[in-house]
This record gives structure tokens, C-alpha cells and sequence, in this order.
């Protein structure tokens, strides 16, 4: 009876641990991205080349704005981004985003309109969601653990 408890046991530990290893395998979920929007101010226009670009990737932005009835004066960037080339003045901007951006084309002028879009990710990768060593680290104790039951039950038996 206790031998069977002990292979129960071990049975337990060891599918906890394959729920441990299962975490550290590539998750389906997609690599987070950077959302960028477009907004503008004043009767003109502005776009960008990308509205979603992947997290932690070298990745740039080019903003650009067109007149309208009025003319184009600056961009209003809320987020975290490096200017790569042009200036807030510029016309064409471009930019390499650390977070969401919301960039506003101000032109002198009136009212308010916007454009946005998120984007699709259409990377083919997924990120790790946990450790494999740990994982590995724990499903080998386990392991031992089963077999040192194992020894304890049958010494217990022979008693």
C-alpha cells in the first residue's frame, strides 16, 4: 500500500513539474509592440509609415505632414522616442519609439481632427514566459524526491 502511495507521489510531483516546464516553453501570444497615432491640429494633414512597431527591436517611424488651408509649425509628441532625423519642426520626422506615441501635426490655425490605427504585429515569433533551467532545476528534484520515497518505503517494508 505505502508503494503505491509513494508512485502516486512521485506521479503528482513530477506532472507538477511538467505544468513548470510547459510555462517555460514559447508561449502562443505575439511579441507586444509600440502603438503609434496621428492626430492633427489645425487644417492640414499627417500621416506615418508604421502605426505598430515591435517592442524592443530597432525599428524607426517616419512622420510626415502635408498643408492644408494652414501651414504646418510643429509636432507634439507625447511618449518616449528619439528623434533619428528631421526636428520637431521638420515636416518629415523621423523617430525611434520606447513607448505608445501619440504625435500631433500642429498647423497655424483651427480646429482639431484625428487618425489612428493599431496596427497588426505580424511577427512569427512568441516570447518566453518562464525559465527553462528553473524548470528543469525543479522537475530534477522532483525526481529525486520520488526516488528517495521510493527507498523509504521499501526499507520501511523490509522492517
Amino acid at each position: 500500500m505505502k508503494k503505491i502511495i509513494s508512485i502516486l507521489m512521485i506521479l503528482v510531483i513530477l506532472g507538477t513539474c511538467t505544468a513548470v516546464v510547459a510555462g517555460a516553453l514559447e508561449s502562443p501570444t505575439k511579441e507586444q509592440s509600440w502603438h503609434i497615432t496621428v492626430k492633427t491640429d489645425g487644417d492640414g494633414s499627417a500621416d506615418a509609415d508604421k502605426y505598430s512597431i515591435i517592442k524592443n527591436e530597432d525599428e524607426t517611424v517616419t512622420l510626415t505632414a502635408k498643408d492644408g488651408v494652414d501651414s504646418f509649425t510643429e509636432w507634439q509628441i507625447d511618449g518616449s522616442y528619439t528623434i533619428v532625423d528631421g526636428s520637431l519642426t521638420s515636416r518629415v520626422l523621423t523617430i525611434k519609439p520606447s513607448s505608445d506615441i501619440v504625435a500631433t501635426a500642429k498647423f497655424g490655425g483651427g480646429s482639431s481632427s484625428s487618425k489612428s490605427s493599431s496596427g497588426t504585429n505580424s511577427s512569427s515569433t512568441s516570447p518566453k514566459t518562464g525559465s527553462f533551467t528553473y524548470a528543469l532545476i525543479l522537475t530534477l528534484l522532483a525526481v529525486a524526491a520520488g526516488a528517495v520515497a521510493i527507498v523509504i518505503s521499501r526499507k520501511v517494508k523490509q522492517k
